[in-house]
């Protein structure tokens, strides 16, 4: 089994990354994306320092304490050792969390079809015409692959966008939700609101000043709100 590259960095313990269990967050290096409000630049044009084995020695002294991972980052799925990594964690009694963007839809989905993960959160970061916009790639097409692979097999996941209203408006958010539903898409689409005062954002993005109202969007499948 291939051996994960290093890692950028371990957070011990989370009660609030992964709903109803006691977590431990586990961050990749590297991303092909560059969104305008990522808060994660160092780590996303940064280099792994850790290695599978540290990091495994390291989860296995929390064992009965931690009750999942979270995989972030950066782009876990970017990770070509990330099946054999999943399968130790599920072989230490873990439930597993992905975050991805759903740019390498091989992964995910080989992940979710051979129960190596339990869940992921997939990020919607924006309809097809403003997606290089947002995140400096012409990559649409592999997320909307993933989101239609997930929907198309018997698996658990959520939908999320983060929001900057100078870029992604109530109207937008409402086609989106939109093009969810019409995918087949019925769980509830996260909207959280983008954090821009970290200095380390790619855009240097000031916070943002436009009204923004959650009221206005319009959806048929369930909606939740964060630091909003």
């Amino acid at each position: 089994m291939q051996e994960l590259k290093p890692i950028y960095d371990i957070t011990p313990e989370t009660l609030i990354e992964y709903e109803g269990k006691i977590a431990s967050i586990i961050w990749f290096a590297g991303c092909p994306l560059r969104c305008i409000y990522c808060q994660n630049s160092d780590m996303v044009g940064g280099e792994g320092v850790i290695t599978e084995k540290e990091a495994l020695e390291f989860l296995s002294s929390r064992k009965g304490w931690i009750e999942g991972m979270v995989l972030s980052g950066g782009e876990c799925c970017m990770y070509d050792g990330l099946p054999s990594f999943c399968e130790k964690l599920k072989n230490m009694g873990l439930a597993i969390k992905v975050d991805t963007s759903g740019i390498r839809p091989k992964m995910a989905l080989e992940l979710a079809k051979n129960g190596l993960i339990d869940t992921i959160a997939l990020d919607f970061k924006a309809q097809k015409d403003m997606f290089e916009t947002i995140t400096g790639a012409n990559a649409f097409n592999l997320f909307e692959r993933t989101l239609k692979g997930l929907l198309s097999i018997d698996f658990d996941f959520s939908v999320r966008t983060t929001v900057y209203p100078e870029y992604i408006d109530e109207s937008m958010l409402s086609k989106m939700a939109t093009e969810l539903s019409l995918a087949g898409y019925d769980g509830v689409y996260t909207i959280q609101k983008a954090q821009t005062h970290n200095p380390t954002t790619f855009a240097g993005l000031p916070t943002s000043r436009k009204e923004f109202a959650i009221s206005k969007i319009e959806s048929n499948i369930p909606l939740s709100f964060s630091g909003f």
